[in-house]
């Protein structure tokens, strides 16, 4: 992973153990020690391991934070990866024939079943609907709630806060008619009033968070700081080919 770390106009590293007070405007915020991006830092750019918008690798505390908006592209591996362990161990379900949980799901659709994963569609689902792929959910959080090990969503708008507590893996950029996928397939984790978008919050076990866009509306008032993804007390956080947005703060 390619990483530039950011610097403030005294060429200094832009990173700093503050308060939340001083978070200005952040796409993707993680940390084994609340690793946070100082308002004093929130105007410099740069990239970490491609992403847009700024970032910052602090190697020391295990903790990535990228300013503005960060995106995570191509099959090769993650722009945003934190912590020190193996972002890909999760506990996984027993593979079904032909499915290889090694493998990217989009590169083993024998993975992409019942058994092994909880279905999510905005459009068609319902909450009250038991997860499967005939019979899918309709809000991430629910699916989470299903304790399952992989959560596969389909195209859409997700207007809701997600907040992850074990050990999984969110799966974007499937079409909802048969969840085959489709890299064009968009979706889009985008609460629409104040707070964390995604929060990992004291996972032991990886998170990986695929195909997803997800983004956090500016800061209000009540609300001034405008994250998208935080991460924190987690060992192994991972994003790919997704991006994370932030508003202004």
């Amino acid at each position: 992973m390619t990483t530039a770390i950011k610097k403030n106009p005294t060429n200094k590293p832009c990173h700093t153990h503050t308060s939340v007070r001083a978070i200005r405007r952040i796409g993707f915020v993680s940390s084994m020690s609340w690793l946070l991006l100082s308002a004093a830092c929130s105007s410099a750019s740069s990239t970490a391991g491609g992403a847009g918008g700024g970032g910052q690798d602090d190697a020391a505390d295990g903790g990535v934070a990228s300013g503005g908006d960060a995106s995570a592209n191509g099959d090769s591996g993650l722009s945003l990866v934190t912590g020190g362990g193996d972002a890909g161990h999760m506990k996984d379900a027993a593979a079904p024939p032909g499915c290889d949980l090694s493998k990217d799901p989009k590169d083993s659709a024998p993975c992409v079943v019942d058994s092994v994963g909880v279905f999510v569609d905005g459009t068609s689902g319902a909450d009250s609907n038991d997860g499967t792929r005939a019979h899918p959910l309709a809000h991430i959080q629910a699916a989470l709630a299903k304790g399952s090990s992989r959560v596969y969503v389909c195209a859409g708008t997700y207007a809701e806060h997600v907040k992850i507590t074990a050990g999984v893996g969110v799966f974007g950029g499937w079409k909802c008619s048969d969840f085959s996928y489709d890299a064009a397939s968009t979706v889009s984790i985008a609460p629409t009033d104040a707070g964390y978008a995604v929060e990992i919050a004291d996972v032991a076990d990886g998170v990986i968070l695929e195909d997803l866009t997800v983004t956090a509306i500016a800061g209000t008032a009540d609300s001034t700081s405008s994250i998208a993804v935080f991460a924190h007390g987690s060992a192994a956080v991972t994003m790919k080919r997704g991006v994370a947005l932030a508003g202004d703060g």
